[in-house]
């Protein structure tokens, strides 16, 4: 009996340990890749097809649906000037946008901002987020783009 009791708690622990090694490879293999190794050429062509119809890029450009993302990268969400934020937006929003905010906000916006208009938003491959990021964090206004290795849009 002593046995059995010996070989079910084994058993147990094999089973846990299979589970956290299958957990952490399915981790390892859907995990996105670094932003940083985002294609910002790339991303501007994703953008155009898949974010201008509610958003506008363009240094002082407007708002449309959505604000316009222009200089988004370092700005406190919620401050795109003359953009008309909905109510939940205001109360919830009290991030500054990073390449990790933005990342979150492309996968799930509703999970960040109960009912978000965004929320509708089917998101988008883990590539072509980092793709986009990468071409946001371009667009930067003159005085920033000093201060940054990133440079400008063109």
């Amino acid at each position: 009996m002593d046995l059995r009791v010996e070989l079910d708690a084994k058993s147990a622990r094999d089973r846990t340990g299979l589970a956290l090694a299958i957990a952490f490879a399915f981790a390892c293999l859907f995990a996105g890749p670094s932003h940083a190794a985002g294609d910002a050429a790339k991303g501007k062509d994703v953008f155009l097809r898949q974010c201008s119809t509610c958003h506008s890029a363009d240094e002082g450009g407007e708002n449309k649906f959505g604000p316009n993302l222009f200089g988004v990268f370092g700005r406190k969400a919620g401050m795109a000037p003359g953009f008309a934020y909905s109510a939940g937006f205001k109360a919830t929003a009290t991030w500054v946008w990073t390449e990790d905010k933005l990342s979150d906000w492309v996968t799930f916006p509703g999970g960040m901002v109960a009912g978000t208009p965004m929320g509708l938003f089917q998101g988008v491959s883990p590539r072509n987020r980092a793709d986009i990021i990468a071409y946001l964090a371009t667009l930067k206004h003159t005085e920033d783009a000093g201060q940054s290795s990133v440079g400008t849009a063109q």
